[in-house]
């Protein structure tokens, strides 16, 4: 790792680190997206705050972990084939990536988050 240029280098292969491989792009769009879900769910019947809250960091958190990933899958895949690890996995990994998270926060997460409907009678 060359901390002036951001540049990273195994066995051969190197790359650039700029400002859009942060994820910051992927995890501004996942809080969006999350806010609007988390929104849509209150105004259907109540949702657990709290757990909305700590389901929100978890998941900036899992998309900062799953870009560190993605950085060094590219890293090693290049390391094999410069053409595949940059033209055919860093052009779709990110974007495939995103939408795994996606679809897991929408399939397995936001249930986690509503309220039943005699939880919200009680209240």
């Amino acid at each position: 790792l060359s901390p002036e240029r951001w540049e990273v280098q195994y066995r051969g292969f190197s790359v650039v680190l700029g400002p859009l491989c942060s994820g910051f792009t992927a995890m501004s769009l996942f809080v969006v997206i999350f806010c609007a879900l988390w929104w849509l769910l209150s105004k259907r019947g109540g949702v657990y705050h709290g757990r909305a809250v700590l389901a929100l960091v978890a998941g900036v958190a899992m998309f900062y972990c799953i870009n560190i990933l993605r950085i060094v899958l590219i890293m090693i895949i290049g390391s094999f084939s410069r053409v595949i690890g940059m033209v055919l996995f860093h052009g779709t990994a990110g974007s495939l990536f995103f939408f795994l998270v996606i679809v897991v926060v929408i399939r397995f997460v936001m249930p986690l988050l509503r309220r039943e409907s005699h939880d919200t009678v009680r209240r």
